[in-house]
């Protein structure tokens, strides 16, 4: 949370924008909140309105506040980017992966599909569970 909190508040400097670990932590929180409680459109987790609103969500953070989170989030300098398509997120991969690494070893095996033809493609190594261990 630290390293999201510094790149973001370098990126936002020029307009005026800083954050706190503490938003941050609140702002991962409610992208887990919606991720399980499905609302008809992602702008209601933060409403006011009396029959849509959700409480732990509208007493977290503003709407205004999430969004200009959400707009200024980073995990790497850009001024300092590598070639890698990937470079804007591989900082947190990289975190991620180090921090898996610590909880014991990794069974291999592999689900490949067929290749993608837009966008990019970034590999997850998981359990049996489902736990993304390791990814690329």
């Amino acid at each position: 949370m630290e390293h999201a909190t510094v790149q973001t508040n370098v990126d936002s400097n020029k307009e005026s924008f800083h954050t706190s670990t503490k938003d941050n932590r609140s702002f991962f929180g409610l992208l887990l909140l919606s991720g399980y409680h499905c609302l008809a459109d992602a702008k209601y987790h933060l409403t006011v309105e009396p029959d849509l609103t959700v409480d732990a969500a509208s007493k977290t953070m503003s709407r205004n506040r999430f969004h200009r989170l959400k707009r200024f989030l980073h995990f790497s300098d850009n001024q300092n980017l590598s070639s890698d398509e990937m470079s804007k997120v591989s900082p947190l991969y990289q975190m991620l992966n180090d921090r898996q690494h610590v909880y014991g070893p990794i069974i291999w095996s592999a689900q490949l599909g067929d290749p993608i033809h837009v966008g990019y493609k970034v590999w997850m190594l998981c359990g049996t569970d489902g736990y993304p261990l390791y990814y690329k």
